[in-house]
């Protein structure tokens, strides 16, 4: 699969078939998510794998909506960055969640990006500093979003050249 199949077929998927992830793709998975990106050069990613069941069944009530697909994830990768070391930390960190998302799709998987910065819990409270007690990560460790990873029965089907908006691109100016 060349660079354009990859991002023609990357879908972010919300059904997943509820069994655990093969080890080995996740640890190339988080290598990419390792390996990308960040402003110079800092390093300020980091991510917490998650595979306990128990865990990611409770992560899918974690908000009102939007969390109800990590039900049937077989792992979900919590990616945080430093926020003292760089002001580019949710950079950073999208950009690592980016890449896992299509090495996701890329390795035969399902995954979809869920959302945690500047959220809140069931209850209203600031999602960020939930997680941060929950997974005891420490308070200039920043949590942007959980990638829910799991195998799926059907491919959604890939984006067409009928899809693209052509008009969103303004040649040297508006």
């Amino acid at each position: 699969m060349n660079i354009s199949e990859i991002f023609e077929n990357r879908r972010s998927v919300r059904r997943f078939d509820d069994t655990p992830v093969d080890e080995e793709t996740l640890r190339q998975i988080l290598k990419i998510g390792l390996t990308s990106p960040t402003g110079n050069n800092l390093k300020t990613v980091d991510f917490i794998l998650i595979q306990d069941k128990k865990t990611i069944v409770e992560l899918s009530q974690i908000r009102k909506i939007g969390t109800k697909l990590l039900k049937t994830a077989g792992a979900a990768i919590l990616v945080i960055a430093d926020s003292s070391k760089s002001n580019l930390w949710i950079e950073d960190a999208s950009i690592a969640m980016a890449y896992m998302h299509l090495a996701s799709d890329a390795m035969g998987l399902g995954s979809c990006w869920v959302q945690m910065r500047t959220r809140e819990d069931v209850n209203g409270n600031d999602l960020e500093k939930v997680l941060q007690e929950k997974f005891n990560i420490p308070e200039n460790m920043k949590p942007l979003a959980i990638l829910a990873i799991g195998n799926i029965e059907n491919h959604p089907k890939k984006i067409t050249e009928r899809s693209v908006d052509w008009q969103k691109v303004h040649e040297e100016m508006y």
